[in-house]
């Protein structure tokens, strides 16, 4: 993730965060969708490298919006209020796809989870384009 820390660094310039955004959701979902591919550990670690930068792509962006563009009042509140949604936020897909994983396999799992970050990638894209092109 530090490499793509710094390679953001210096991407950040000429894009575009809600594209990296996208591109990090749909990066995501391809790489998830290699993890149901591949049967070596050493392959595994080399993925999670490249889920960490899709990662960076997705947590990166967000978090310089929210410090852009919320009032210094309630900023706190607004990171405070994040952290809590993302967290809530994982409690429901672990259980599911983990039980689903069990009664189906692992590697049918990391397909569907990337599947619906690839989906989620490009709705974002196309919601992204419709508000810009309408402002």
């Amino acid at each position: 993730m530090l490499l793509a820390l710094l390679f953001l660094g210096s991407v950040s310039v000429f894009l575009n965060k809600g594209l990296m955004i996208v591109f990090g959701f749909v990066f995501s979902g391809i790489t998830l969708l290699c993890f149901s591919l591949v049967n070596h550990l050493l392959g595994a670690l080399l993925l999670s490298l490249f889920l960490g930068v899709g990662n960076a792509f997705i947590m990166v962006p967000i978090q310089t919006i929210l410090q852009e563009r919320g009032p210094d009042q309630v900023r706190g509140r607004v990171f405070g209020v994040q952290n809590m949604v993302i967290n809530s936020s994982f409690t429901l897909p672990v259980v599911l796809f983990g039980w689903l994983a069990d009664l189906w396999g692992l590697k049918l799992m990391f397909f569907l989870l990337g599947l619906i970050l690839i989906a989620n990638g490009f709705l974002g894209g196309i919601i992204h384009s419709i508000y810009f092109s309408a402002f």
